[in-house]
């Protein structure tokens, strides 16, 4: 685009912008006024103009336009990043359940699927629920059954849980990591010996890191063996985790174990990490102790 041109769009734009502002605070003398000249700024290819006008459509309701400008910037992989994000905060504030679509499109879009769960929370339904529990248990897409798994287990509805024991053993690691972490976030004992079977049996660190951690949240003294057992893990980060968890759970029959790991322990953070647990415990027993 020419220069002069260039410039006398975003002056023009960004004249717009204020504008809106301003009447959004007063009070425009329509309700959508200005709607369709913002939506065109959406995707006018200047990032910082696009991110106003999509802040600035955010404050105008119960307008089509403004809806479908939003919802189409958040689906359109062209966009900038900052744009899609400030399109979804919009969306979320706008306050329109039908957004929830959208948001469960992009799930497997890497540079808005967070931002995009996250507003997922905003749209607490069985109908988003049930969205997310279809794109958990069948999605092609292992990004998508990831993202899904961690919104459900933000979201807390009783509904997922099961459908995310099944997640558990899921055929992607990542999928089975933020299904271990999701299930663990209900407090549900149940979820104890479905994640003492990925703790156990899971091929891939990743896995048996997320079963370790969530079994530190569940706290259930029939994990102990298990998490002492694991505290032999291959990997560091999982003997870390399982020796972190050990402290959570607060059994004494933890303490052998992790004694013995300690005198043999050659990786510093895991070192570091059963000190603290042993450190923990002795915290523990000196506070039951003092009168």
């Amino acid at each position: 685009m020419d220069t002069k041109l260039n410039k006398y769009v975003r002056k023009v734009g960004w004249a717009l912008l204020f504008a809106a502002a301003a009447w959004a605070q007063i009070g425009p003398p329509d309700p959508s006024w200005g709607a369709d000249r913002l939506a065109a700024y959406v995707t006018s290819g200047d990032t910082a103009v696009a991110v106003e006008a999509a802040k600035a459509l955010g404050e105008i309701k119960d307008n089509g336009i403004v809806f479908n400008a939003l919802a189409g910037a958040v689906e359109n992989k062209k966009l900038d990043a900052p744009v899609r994000l400030a399109a979804i905060r919009a969306l979320e504030g706008y306050g329109a359940p039908r957004a929830a679509a959208s948001f469960i499109t992009v799930l497997g879009h890497d540079d808005v699927r967070w931002a995009a769960a996250d507003a997922l929370l905003s749209f607490k339904s069985a109908d988003v629920t049930s969205r997310l529990v279809r794109v958990l248990s069948s999605d092609k897409k292992a990004k998508r059954r990831a993202t899904a798994a961690y919104a459900l287990g933000r979201l807390r509805d009783a509904a997922a849980f099961q459908p995310l024991l099944r997640a558990l053993g899921d055929r992607d690691a990542d999928v089975r990591a933020r299904a271990c972490a999701a299930a663990a976030s209900y407090g549900d004992r149940a979820a104890v010996e479905p994640l003492i079977a990925n703790l156990q049996t899971d091929k891939k660190s990743r896995g048996r890191l997320a079963a370790a951690q969530a079994l530190g949240v569940v706290r259930d003294e029939r994990s102990v063996r298990p998490l002492a057992e694991a505290l032999n893990d291959k990997k560091a980060e999982v003997r870390a985790a399982a020796a972190a968890s050990l402290a959570a759970v607060g059994d004494a029959r933890a303490l052998d174990p992790l004694r013995a790991r300690l005198k043999k322990e050659k990786d510093k953070a895991a070192r570091a990490a059963i000190s603290r647990a042993l450190d923990d415990f002795k915290s523990a027993i000196l506070s039951e102790i003092k009168p």
